[in-house]
């Protein structure tokens, strides 16, 4: 008998908290945008930050929150950047991509430096001042 006060007082007072931590969370929710799941579903995941965010969830807020471009996010192809802005239902122009034009071995023939004999990988000539 002398358990059973105790066992029946906790078990009361775990009842009200439940039932006031249940009114709480319904009462004080964060209402999200449901389109925020969608476009976060359709970026690649990788989480690298090169859009300047914050991973891809804060890259989506911010596209959502019309703080940054769709075409903001580098790793993205241009499908799924055409996805993304259906979804928002805005209008997505393809840009085209620059590329480094390499002149020292690429188009133009420099001299070489010094004559290099020695083991013959890449790896080694260039630990050898920076290679040819």
């Amino acid at each position: 008998m002398d358990i059973l006060i105790p066992i029946l007082t906790l078990g009361f007072l775990g009842l009200i908290f439940g039932v006031g931590l249940a009114i709480a969370s319904k009462r004080f929710a964060v209402q999200l945008d449901p389109r925020l799941d969608k476009v976060h579903g359709l970026l690649p995941g990788s989480n690298c930050g090169a859009c300047g965010g914050a991973g891809c969830l804060g890259f989506a807020e911010d596209v959502l929150g019309g703080k940054r471009s769709i075409d903001a996010c580098r790793v993205s192809s241009y499908a799924i950047k055409e996805k993304i802005a259906q979804l928002l239902g805005k209008t997505i122009e393809q840009k085209t991509r620059s590329v480094a034009a390499l002149y020292c071995y690429g188009g133009k023939k420099v001299g070489e430096r010094f004559e290099y004999r020695g083991i013959e990988s890449c790896v080694a000539a260039n630990l050898l001042l920076g290679g040819q």
